[in-house]
């Protein structure tokens, strides 16, 4: 995603681009202030943004037969308004022919197909749940972590025709915060007080800290290797994706190509962790252990990386 502002900047990046929005437009706010909501809030905004990722790819280019006429006339609009349709469509179907070749990198196989589905029907339970009682992961107000969970449905599951079709009707109460997010509702209510996090997400925090956080031990070790065999130094680039790697999804063991921007993406949650009042971390870290058994201080995010675009370079 990208944002050209009425001053000419460019930004880059969902999580960039919300937390400049939220500074020059801090009302209504999206951002958590006590530190157990706003790490959470973080975190779930990461895995929002980066575990979903072959698990919407899958829903979209494995039943392309359903989905391909709508995205090509949808991104041929958008990327030749007002050309012919048969240029928009010419466009359109090249791209999205390119993407098709994509499934072994971020990981939607038909080996694992079945593991996706899997994951998904499960997750998507544990949210129509959740938002059958709350408004939002966190409360009665929207954070950063619910922009996050709309990317995966606001272009994809909620709107490309199978899953649309085949995922959504059974989950009301999923598919109403879709709506809501998408129309920009205001917020029915606060946070939870006293720093509480509703006990519905709580299942759904297992799967960052069962799946997501093994993702980017994963991405880790296998950044540390490409940096160690490529012998790269301070400035050099590290492309998008490199070697596979392999963590868990649903007990299963799910593989794909490893993307160092992860790792930055977190780098960047453990530095604004960092950054917090001492106390604040210890009750963060205290929290994370007793319900979850980890601490945030105790991730091993490997050598320090800088985003470029959608890529990274080593620091």
């Amino acid at each position: 995603p990208v944002v050209k502002t009425r001053s000419g900047e460019w930004l880059q990046d969902t999580t960039i681009i919300a937390e400049e929005l939220e500074r020059r437009h801090p009302e209504p706010s999206i951002a958590a202030t006590t530190p157990v909501q706003y790490i959470v809030s973080l975190l779930l905004e990461a895995w929002g943004d980066e575990y979903w990722l072959p698990i919407v790819m899958h829903y979209r280019w494995t039943y392309k037969a359903e989905n391909k006429p709508v995205i090509v006339e949808n991104s041929g609009k958008a990327l030749l308004p007002g050309f012919p349709k048969f240029l928009q469509r010419k466009l359109a179907e090249s791209g999205s022919d390119r993407l098709d070749k994509a499934a072994p990198i971020i990981g939607f196989m038909p080996e694992q197909h079945a593991m996706i589905e899997a994951w998904t029907e499960a997750t998507l339970d544990l949210l129509d749940l959740h938002f059958s009682k709350w408004d939002y992961l966190l409360g009665s107000q929207p954070t950063v972590a619910d922009f996050s969970l709309l990317a995966s449905f606001f272009g994809h599951l909620n709107w490309d025709p199978f899953p649309k079709r085949t995922l959504m009707p059974s989950r009301p109460a999923l598919t109403a915060f879709v709506e809501r997010m998408k129309a920009g509702t205001p917020a029915s209510g606060p946070l939870l007080p006293d720093d509480a996090i509703p006990q519905t997400v709580f299942p759904i925090l297992k799967r960052v800290f069962d799946e997501f956080f093994p993702m980017v031990e994963s991405y880790r070790a296998v950044a540390e290797d490409h940096i160690t065999k490529n012998k790269l130094a301070s400035g050099d680039p590290i492309p998008r994706f490199i070697e596979k790697a392999q963590f868990p999804m649903r007990g299963e063991t799910f593989r794909r190509n490893a993307m160092p921007y992860t790792l930055w993406l977190m780098q960047r949650v453990a530095r604004l962790f960092s950054e917090m009042p001492e106390q604040d971390q210890l009750k963060v870290d205290d929290w994370l252990q007793a319900n979850f058994g980890r601490k945030l201080s105790d991730l091993d995010l490997g050598p320090e990386l800088r985003r470029t675009g959608l890529s990274t370079v080593l620091v």
